[in-house]
């Protein structure tokens, strides 16, 4: 089992590629060039990071957790 905090909401999935894809959604609402989700299973611990690249017309490039 996979918890997330991202924006004070907290996410949980029972895989890591689901945790993305929910985490995805709830920043996704925001428009920050910039995704930090702090990632806890068991006793570790993970930052993962997505940036976005926005562009001078006002569309975003979703990027990729890492």
């Amino acid at each position: 089992m996979f918890t997330a905090t991202l924006y004070n909401r907290t996410v949980t999935a029972a895989t890591l590629p689901a945790l993305k894809r929910k985490a995805s959604t709830v920043a996704n609402n925001r428009f920050n060039p910039l995704d930090v989700m702090t990632v806890t299973s068991g006793q570790h611990t993970a930052t993962f990071y997505r940036h976005n690249i926005k562009a001078p017309n006002n569309t975003i490039t979703r990027g990729e957790w890492r």
